[in-house]
């Protein structure tokens, strides 16, 4: 649908709510919240739909009992000066937390905190995943690590190399140069080796939504000029026994990765599908959704004018980069970026779909 020339505002309830509606593609809203942080935010987890955390620089930890409508922020002590850079929580009470180097573990909801170890001195922590109160996973920018003691001590593993891990009720997939599962504190198995479907990909990111069906995200980068060209997404619904390469577009039918390398958003860092349908990526500044498994991603931090209209999905400030997602269910996810946390609950604005002219601005 294209429209031109049209003088139609949002106010209008008859002709322009009836166009306005229906568009193709929808984009949804996102409410900013202020938490009272006063350092950047790099991690967030929804643990159930009342109770969450978000942390980051200097070790500052932000919590909510109230399904996000107050936050209260803390400095643990034992965590000061840290760079928080994920958690992982197993209940609403019990959870863990990596800086660059160190594993912390709380019992009692975040009201204090122990360091448990230093899983290497020589890698960089970036992801920590824990199965159950026992069984973690760490993935690092040298490989990935396990711990079957609660984060006490740390193993290598070869898998998810630079990469991550998805848990799911039956077991854990990892993914980075390949993909891999193992029953949760077992051997793994190899599945999928990304250099077979792109030679030079950055290290690939799973989201598993069930024991059998989830994506494997991968960007391949262009090594002559540095921009990312191009977006892998692939899709499973047996366990990884066969994948799906999906031809990935952006909003208005263009190839995805021509739209990042045109905005400047670089590589993903965050996926999350919520069902069969609905998913989440964060590219650096940019937060994309698909409404159809993974195949078209809307943005979501950007405006859109068409036909008069001009409307903006999130309140979101020049040049802060998302860093983490949490999704409870398709209409329930949240993200961070620099003080703020940003919630969906739901809401949506329908976007524009334009078949011609320029692409929209960014707006970040």
């Amino acid at each position: 649908m294209l429209l031109t020339g049209c003088n139609l505002f949002l106010g209008n309830d008859s002709l322009a709510d009836k166009i306005y509606n229906n568009f193709d593609f929808k984009q949804q809203v996102w409410s900013r919240l202020d938490v009272g942080a006063i350092e950047d935010l790099n991690t967030i987890q929804m643990v159930d739909g009342t109770t969450g955390y978000a942390a980051g620089q200097k070790g500052i930890v932000v919590t909510t009992t109230d399904g996000g409508k107050t936050w209260t922020p803390s400095y643990p002590g034992v965590m000061s000066g840290q760079n928080i850079v994920s958690l992982a929580f197993v209940s609403p009470v019990q959870g863990f937390a990596a800086s660059n180097k160190n594993v912390y573990g709380t019992q009692d909801g975040g009201h204090t905190w122990a360091k448990l170890s230093t899983p290497s001195t020589t890698s960089t922590l970036m992801h920590l995943r824990f199965a159950t109160a026992g069984v973690g996973y760490a993935a690092t920018d040298k490989g990935a690590l396990q711990t079957l003691d609660g984060g006490k001590t740390w193993t290598p593993l070869k898998v998810a190399d630079g990469g991550d891990f998805s848990i799911t009720s039956s077991g854990v997939y990892a993914a980075g140069s390949g993909v891999y599962h193992a029953a949760v504190g077992g051997d793994w198995t190899g599945l999928l080796e990304m250099s077979s479907l792109c030679s030079g990909c950055n290290p690939a990111l799973p989201s598993f939504i069930s024991p059998t069906e989830g994506w494997v995200v991968a960007v391949v980068p262009n090594h002559g000029n540095g921009d990312f060209v191009t977006v892998k997404v692939l899709h499973t619904t047996d366990s990884g026994g066969t994948w799906a390469s999906l031809t990935t577009v952006d909003h208005l039918g263009k190839p995805l990765g021509d739209y990042l390398r045109e905005v400047g958003f670089g590589s993903a860092t965050a996926v999350r599908f919520a069902d069969a349908q609905t998913g989440w990526m964060l590219f650096g500044k940019g937060l994309f959704a698909t409404f159809d498994g993974g195949s078209t991603w809307i943005t979501q931090n950007q405006s859109f004018s068409t036909g008069g209209f001009t409307r903006y999905s999130m309140d979101h400030p020049t040049g802060l980069g998302f860093s983490d997602l949490s999704v409870q269910d398709a209409k329930h996810a949240w993200t961070v970026a620099g003080k703020f946390v940003y919630r969906y609950d739901g809401t949506l604005y329908p976007a524009f779909h334009e078949t011609t002219g320029p692409s929209p601005k960014p707006w970040f």
